[in-house]
């Protein structure tokens, strides 16, 4: 589903959502998506207010309810749709969506490796297609889009992150992270109605003549 739509006549970026997940967002955040202009001048200010409510999603296993309507919700119309255009809302709801991808990440790396990992140095690829960076992301610093979405904490070194618009040559942007040998990267690239993740770990590190080597653990579209 394809949740930002772009006026052809006014080139205005809004959120197209089920009334279900209008009201979970209401219930979830209060007052300040509907009031982001009155409240916050900045999305430096806006991210860190609701960082802290997208960890509760994380903690509570709220995403899946979020994007999948449950028996719960038997008594709202998934197909009632509504168009916002608040900032509030649609900057919210960009953190939450890369806060569930990267949920996605953690679960197949638990999967395959464990909780020890999380003690390792992880870095995280995200790629935006150029049509989505125009539709949805053109108003975020990619730094507020790592942090706000939990995907990165200022105070955990282990993790690093960097958001690209360019896909060419991507391996070759890996060094400046310093992952040693064995560290793993999640490579995200994200289209208008898809989602491509890629789960790699370092095998060579880069030098002189070379490039870094990964090999790829896993991918899912």
């Amino acid at each position: 589903m394809q949740y930002f739509v772009q006026s052809e006549l006014y080139q205005q970026t809004s959120l197209r959502i089920s009334e279900r997940m209008k009201l979970s967002m209401d219930r979830h955040f209060g007052n300040i998506l509907e009031n982001y202009s009155e409240i916050f001048s900045t999305e430096e200010e806006f991210y860190p207010k609701v960082k802290p409510k997208i960890r509760e999603f994380l903690t509570e296993g709220s995403f899946d309810k979020f994007f999948f309507s449950t028996m719960d919700d038997a008594n709202l119309d998934n197909n009632n749709f509504v168009t916002l255009h608040k900032p509030g809302y649609l900057l919210c709801f960009k953190y939450i969506y890369l806060a569930y991808v990267n949920k996605l990440i953690s679960s197949h790396m638990d999967k395959h490796f464990g909780h020890h990992w999380r003690e390792m140095n992880v870095g995280y690829v995200l790629f935006i297609n150029p049509t989505v960076e125009k539709t949805c992301f053109f108003t975020s610093r990619t730094d507020y889009l790592l942090y706000g979405s939990c995907i990165l904490d200022k105070d955990d070194r282990k993790k690093k992150g960097r958001i690209l618009w360019n896909m060419g040559g991507i391996i070759t942007k890996i060094p400046d992270a310093s992952f040693p040998v064995k560290s793993f990267f999640a490579l995200v690239s994200m289209g208008q109605t898809e989602i491509c993740i890629q789960l790699h770990q370092v095998v060579k590190l880069s030098s002189e003549n070379e490039d870094v080597s990964t090999i790829v653990i896993w991918r899912e579209l």
